[in-house]
Parts: structure tokens; C-alpha cells; sequence
């Protein structure tokens, strides 16, 4: 993978050049994966964000694999190729990614969640789900989020869903959200974010994305029961230190919920970590223990 100090860069796609596209089935639900490393002995499944699709992964794969993972990155429901899946409580997607593992047919070492992936992770743990021996790691998780974010939901949810989605397809809307998001002074991290806008725009569905906005508002997981002891122990907490959109009691909040967790803190990440640090987030994947104070900083 391309570093931070080099001129050259690659896209997501060429990252992704060899992934395996997966499509399973289990029951009646079905599910959309790119697969890298199929073949090695153990598994890493990463889960992306809301408006997001699973080529978001790819750098973050491509780091796993360099530690000896097969990754397994799935769809949303309604993102890329995924069916659409009508929700009314955040526990529905926990046990949607519950039977999204299940049909791998492996059980993974670690379960890896990015923004509202994380949201999900964390719902699949406090249901249970969470196999013994797998790990869980988080990446920028929403227990409080933003006001520039809440807002987003009910302004756009004024407007019939192909209306918002062809404006949020826009070139200035892509170089908004780019630029408000972009935390990390890096060419690579920026045309990552480009790329993966312009590539969602021919499937991206607005109403869906916000629907699941302003469920996570309504049902935080977080907000919920708390998870054991025992999972709290696999799990880290890996924070983007200029992360804009959660509050800044997040951390704060985060840490008190899950007192025998690890935390990491990317200090000069925001909250896309996938295309701003994706190797040093991915080096906590066979993180274990407790180690609060543990810092990580973002090659430059």
C-alpha cells in the first residue's frame, strides 16, 4: 500500500484488483462481499458505514492481508449490490449481521466495524452474537453524534428520495462532503474519497441512508445495555482524534461504557480512518488486552 510521503497513488479499485465479488445466501436473506486472501487460515470481516459500499475497505483489507487475514467486506443493506432491508429497531441490523457472518461459514478472529459499522458490530456483541474466541474492534464509532450531522436527516428528508439523492450526486455536494470530511493532508486519502463518492452514484439511494441516519438517533446501540466483561476485554476502540462527526464527548462516553477495553487514538485522523490511516488502524486487529493509554500517530 501506498504510504502518506509518496507521490504516487493508487485507486481503490487497483487496491482491490484480484478481490474475489461473494454473493451468499442464509435462509432467506442474501449478501453481497468483496473477499480478499480467501484462502488463509484465519478471518477478518470489516463492515463499512451508512452511504458507504464495501470497496471503502479496500485499503484497510489489503493491510489485513499483509497480516495473514482472509477479509470478508460485505454490503450494507440497500448500499452496493445488497438488498434493501426494511428496519424498525437498530437490533434488526444486528441480527442481519449475525446471519451475514453465519453464511461465510468460517468464524472469524476479529470482526472489524467502520463509523455506523461500528454501531452495528457492537449491536451483533450485545445481542450475543459475538463468537468466544472473536475479537472486536471499532473504528470511530457514533454514540454522540455531530449537529452538522443530525441536521442532515430531517433537511434532505424534506424532499422526495430520487430529489435528495440526485443532489447529494452533485460535483458540489461530493466536494463539500470531501472537504468537510478530509482531516488528513494527504492526496491519496482525498482521491480515495472522490473515488468512492463518484463511485456510489449509480446506486446510492439517499432514503435509505437516511432512514438509517435517523435510526441510530432514535436507537443508539450505545445508548443501550452494555456489553460483558469478558467482550469488552477483545474489543478495541480505535478514535481519529479530529473526528467531526461525533461530538467531542464521545470519547469520553465511549470509555466509560466499556471500562476493560482498549482504546487507540489516531492523533491526526478524522473520521474517514479507512482512507485516512487504514494501515495503522488495521494494526489493531491483533491488538489484545487493556491498554487505555495506548497512542497511535498517522504517518505524514
Amino acid at each position: 500500500m501506498t504510504n502518506q510521503t509518496s507521490n504516487q497513488t493508487r485507486t481503490l479499485r487497483e487496491v482491490a484488483d484480484g478481490f474475489k465479488l461473494l454473493k451468499t445466501t442464509y435462509g432467506s436473506s442474501k449478501f453481497s462481499f468483496l473477499v480478499a486472501n480467501e484462502a488463509a487460515p484465519k478471518v477478518a470481516v470489516m463492515m463499512h458505514g451508512v452511504t458507504g459500499n464495501k470497496l471503502d475497505m479496500a485499503a484497510m483489507a489489503e493491510a489485513a492481508v499483509k497480516l495473514g487475514y482472509a477479509v470478508y467486506m460485505p454490503d450494507l443493506p440497500g448500499h452496493g449490490d445488497a438488498p434493501e432491508l426494511f428496519v424498525t429497531e437498530f437490533d434488526q441490523l444486528g441480527r442481519w449481521f449475525n446471519e451475514c457472518v453465519l453464511s461465510i461459514g468460517r468464524i472469524p478472529e476479529v470482526v472489524m466495524g467502520h463509523s455506523y459499522g461500528s454501531a452495528i458490530c457492537y449491536n451483533y456483541a450485545q445481542q450475543g452474537f459475538l463468537p468466544e474466541s472473536t475479537r472486536l474492534v471499532m473504528g470511530c464509532p457514533t454514540p454522540t453524534i455531530a449537529w452538522s450531522t443530525r441536521i442532515l436527516g430531517p433537511i434532505t428528508g424534506m424532499f422526495p428520495g430520487p430529489i435528495i439523492t440526485r443532489l447529494y450526486n452533485t460535483k458540489l455536494a461530493i466536494d463539500v462532503r470531501v472537504n468537510y470530511l478530509s482531516q488528513v493532508n494527504s492526496l491519496q486519502s482525498r482521491q480515495w474519497m472522490f473515488e468512492s463518492e463518484y463511485h456510489k452514484v449509480p446506486f446510492i439511494d439517499m432514503r435509505i441512508g437516511n432512514y438509517l441516519g435517523m435510526l441510530i438517533q432514535t436507537d443508539n446501540p450505545f445508548r443501550g445495555p452494555r456489553i460483558s466483561e469478558d467482550i469488552q476485554k477483545r474489543t478495541t476502540v480505535v478514535l481519529g482524534l479530529k473526528d467531526n462527526v461525533v461530538t467531542p464527548k464521545a470519547a469520553g462516553y465511549l470509555r466509560s461504557i466499556l471500562p476493560h477495553a482498549r482504546f487507540g487514538e489516531l492523533t491526526d485522523a478524522g473520521h474517514i480512518l479507512h482512507f485516512e490511516a487504514p494501515i495503522e488502524a488495521v494494526s489493531y486487529l491483533d491488538h489484545k488486552g487493556v491498554d487505555v493509554n495506548m497512542r497511535s500517530v498517522v504517518v505524514k
